[in-house]
């Protein structure tokens, strides 16, 4: 592994301590790759799924697992025009009556908490009854 850094395997004979520290070194990178494939970026904003937790300025928030679809899906869909009833089938398979009501009331949170006011890159926009734009504001 410290011959070959970007391959999965360790050069052998090699002292135990030698090969301890290349598999220590060896995990901690692929964590650290794991990490990175289970997040995505939009902007400012880091979106971390393992711990439903965003990241934006010096801010870190963590969200219900609800919630934290529901930004994600938002973050998706940036610059255009969605509906939330088509924010609710990308975010859960249940059928519920009270769509608009459950996705208002969490939108405005999100609105609120994570600051879609545009001073990380990003406005929330609601359209017309029931239509939603995450605007990206680019700087």
């Amino acid at each position: 592994m410290k011959s070959h850094p970007n391959n999965d395997f360790a050069m052998l004979p090699q002292s135990e301590v030698s090969l301890r520290s290349c598999v220590a070194n060896f995990l901690r990178q692929h964590h650290q790759r794991r990490r990175l494939q289970c997040s995505s970026s939009f902007g400012d904003y880091l979106l971390i799924r393992d711990t439903s937790q965003v990241v934006f300025g010096k801010n870190a928030v963590m969200l219900s697992p609800f919630r934290f679809a529901l930004a994600q899906a938002l973050f998706m869909n940036a610059d255009a025009q969605i509906s939330d009833n088509e924010l609710f089938q990308l975010i859960s398979t249940s059928q519920r009556m009270d769509v608009r009501r459950l996705i208002d009331s969490n939108l405005a949170l999100l609105t609120r908490v994570l600051e879609f006011n545009g001073k990380h890159g990003y406005s929330l926009v609601r359209c017309s009854q029931g239509i939603y734009c995450l605007n990206s504001i680019r700087q």
